[in-house]
């Protein structure tokens, strides 16, 4: 199961859930729908920071 990086909410069956590669460390972060377009910030473990 997949979880939104901002949130923790599960992104299974959320349409607009996207996964991208942290360009840092090329960790896999996760975001759902919602995060996204709300523009909820994220901390990736490399301490990355976004919107």
């Amino acid at each position: 199961m997949k979880n939104c990086i901002s949130c923790k909410k599960s992104t299974v069956n959320d349409g607009g859930a996207i996964a991208i590669a942290c360009p840092q460390c090329s960790t896999e972060l996760i975001r759902c729908g919602q995060c996204r377009k709300t523009a909820v910030s994220y901390k990736c473990k490399c301490n990355l920071e976004g919107p």
